[in-house]
């Protein structure tokens, strides 16, 4: 089952950039989706499962980031107010940005301006098609060039309010998943290079495939970036539910990284990280990493103090267990 949790992760790589609905919305209720029935109730953490959930969790951590990665970019589309660009996909395939700007021939978003991206068994690498779409919407005024460094009009801080919603559908030799729900994104910029970033999902966001599904919900994602101390922080809070571990439980994360990305600070080594996986009956798994060693400790009940020594181990065996 490892390679399925592994797959998902996939699917949301290679769909970065592709969704479907016909109309933007922030509700991922909408639509013709219907939310997988997985089993929410808190499982039971021991010995014998405690490392297999910190690793399903783990991949649960980069969801958010992977997703905020899709920016708005009128400088080359929005000539006019509305319009629509297609262009042909790298092997096969369309991919279709749609856009509707208060302000056209500029970089600037206003309240509700918005960005779509549609594809049509879009294949940029042989045997992975995307269907659907991805919707940027603005909640406020900002000037998108900030997403390319550029923050000299950053007085003291640019604030930059946002929603990715996405209804799609992958497929990855032959095998199909699907991606749905969204994130309401605030960062922050200032000129000298600091950000902040928050997330929080407006519902749930799910990822289904043929052999697993798996439902994040009541997400609260920070991350900062100290550019004097070259220094990334951040910290996180959701609930996670898959098909494989029958449940649910409660994550709590915080971490320090000297690489500014967020996915390659997670799986590159962050300096100092800690993941708090919490079940039934106040059963925890504790997960503390250095750049190069896993600790893993297990309070199966719920003391609050550990069963027994923590096992260390090397990213690479927690990767590949």
């Amino acid at each position: 089952m490892k390679s399925s949790i592994v797959l998902l992760v996939v699917f949301l790589l290679t769909a970065c950039g592709s969704d479907g609905g016909d109309t933007p919305t922030n509700n991922p209720g909408s639509g013709n989706f219907v939310a997988p029935t997985i089993n929410q109730e808190l499982i039971n953490i021991d010995s014998n499962n405690g490392k297999t959930v910190l690793h399903r969790v783990f991949f649960a951590l980069s969801t958010p980031q992977i997703l905020t990665q899709l920016k708005p970019d009128f400088s080359n589309t929005a000539a006019t107010a509305t319009g629509q660009k297609t262009d042909n996909c790298t092997e096969s395939g369309t991919r279709t940005t749609q856009w509707s700007v208060t302000n056209p021939q500029t970089t600037n978003m206003v309240m509700d301006d918005y960005e779509k991206i549609i594809f049509n068994q879009c294949e940029n690498s042989p045997g992975t098609f995307l269907n659907g779409s991805s919707t940027i919407t603005a909640d406020n005024s900002f000037d998108t060039s900030v997403f390319q460094g550029n923050t000299s009009s950053c007085n003291t801080v640019c604030d930059v309010d946002y929603t990715v919603f996405q209804d799609q559908r992958t497929t990855l030799n032959g095998q199909e998943g699907a991606q749905h729900g969204a994130f309401a994104v605030t960062e922050s910029f200032t000129a000298g290079g600091d950000y902040t970033t928050n997330i929080t999902t407006a519902e749930y966001y799910a990822i289904t495939s043929a052999t697993l599904a798996a439902l994040i919900s009541q997400l609260s994602q920070s991350s900062s970036f100290d550019s004097q101390n070259s220094l990334y922080q951040g910290s996180a809070s959701f609930s996670f539910a898959t098909t494989e571990l029958n449940g649910g439980v409660d994550v709590s994360a915080s971490y320090t990284s000297g690489i500014t990305d967020f996915w390659l600070a997670l799986f590159s080594g962050p300096t100092q990280l800690q993941v708090i996986v919490t079940g039934a009956g106040g059963s925890t798994a504790t997960l503390d990493g250095t750049t190069t060693t896993v600790s893993i400790s297990i309070d199966a009940d719920g003391d609050g103090m550990a069963d027994g020594p923590a096992e260390t181990m090397t990213w690479t065996d927690f990767f590949i267990p």
